[in-house]
């Protein structure tokens, strides 16, 4: 009888052993198969981001002295002056994330470029005889590659880079004043007198505020310098500065 009891103990403790080896082997198993589906949903995207922006831009000329050679081309006749003027800009960017502080952007976008030109004629005793301006509006189709780090964790950065912008439209609008009255000339299509690359250094600042788990509100100032002649003809060299504060949307996918 006694044997009998052992025999059955011994039995009992085999299978209770078998049990628990069946109970853990079986959640092992499914971290085995499970595994590799997580490694593919962790696999990263190679554009994580994209983001949609657009502000208002103060455009800036730089005339490198061609309202002093018309001064003196004219006798002290003709006053020049290049005025800023603000227009705007809007694009879409995508965006590769290297790490959390690191990332290099991509953007296409369109810029309303302008500007205006003030002249003044005088007589030979220096009176004003007649006032002219002209209103000068470019479009450009712009490509541009900015890295960028983050100071704070997707927050507060800073970013530089270069665009290269493609003029497709250039209008000039004229209005004369002379005797107390003003005469609005007609437009020129003026795209012949300006080069039709333009590349440009840019930097600046920004902020990225979460509003949901994978969208932000981005907000930032950009200066951009101009590196080439936006004019150069008739021994007139322009070059073509600007400001810009932009909002977006960013959507993280």
């Amino acid at each position: 009888m006694r044997n009998n009891r052992n025999n059955m103990v011994v039995r009992f403790n085999k299978t209770l052993i078998l049990y628990y080896a069946v109970l853990l082997l079986i959640p092992c198993n499914g971290l085995a198969q499970s595994a590799p589906d997580l490694k593919f949903q962790a696999k990263k995207k190679f554009i994580d981001k994209v983001e949609v922006s657009g502000g208002p831009c103060l455009y800036i000329p730089n005339d490198h002295g061609w309202a002093e050679f018309v001064f003196k081309g004219s006798d002290g006749r003709t006053i020049y002056k290049a005025n800023s003027e603000i227009g705007y800009q809007m694009g879409l960017s995508i965006v590769h994330s290297i790490n959390s502080r690191f990332e290099i952007q991509g953007k296409f976008s369109f810029s309303k470029t302008r500007y205006s030109e003030n002249r003044e004629y005088l007589d030979f005793n220096d009176n004003v005889t007649a006032r002219s301006k002209t209103d000068q509006k470019n479009n450009y189709l712009v490509l541009s590659l900015v890295p960028t780090y983050f100071l704070f964790k997707n927050k507060l950065h800073v970013f530089s880079g270069f665009s290269y912008a493609f003029l497709s439209h250039s209008m000039a609008y004229d209005t004369d004043f002379s005797a107390g009255q003003s005469i609005v000339q007609p437009s020129i299509n003026t795209i012949d007198g300006f080069r039709k690359q333009v590349v440009n250094a840019l930097m600046g600042i920004g902020y990225c505020h979460p509003i949901s788990r994978r969208i932000e509100g981005t907000f930032r100032i950009q200066g951009e310098y101009g590196l080439s002649y936006t004019s150069s003809q008739n021994k007139q060299s322009m070059t073509i500065h600007n400001i810009s504060l932009s909002l977006g949307i960013r959507y993280s996918r």
